[in-house]
């Protein structure tokens, strides 16, 4: 048997300011791959992604003194049904995607 796998973006903003959250839906897992953000802030700034709200697994900042830079998250995150990816742009506006694999759970 052979398992189907898809590369998706879970989620993208653009002008992100505050937190977005992706919640595993039922019977699905999700491997997050790359997670790519841009700042042009002007100032500096923080961008981060958390597993449920509490465990950072991604930081980064941005010191405001080019006038734009761009972040990468290259790794692999496995995210089971329930649980969520908290992405957090202090201060914005950020462009952020996070992308991976949609898998469905045995």
């Amino acid at each position: 048997m052979t398992a189907s796998v898809y590369s998706v973006c879970f989620g993208q903003w653009t002008g992100l300011e505050t937190s977005e959250t992706i919640t595993v839906p039922t019977g699905r897992v999700y491997i997050v791959r790359d997670i790519d953000a841009v700042a042009d802030l002007g100032s500096a700034g923080v961008i981060e992604a958390k597993r449920n709200d509490s465990t950072l697994f991604w930081q980064v900042a941005y010191d405001g003194t080019r006038p734009a830079d761009s972040y990468v998250f290259r790794g692999r995150q496995v995210f089971a049904a329930g649980e969520t990816i908290v992405v957090t742009a202090a201060p914005g506006p950020w462009d952020v995607s996070v992308c991976g694999y949609d898998l469905t759970a045995s």
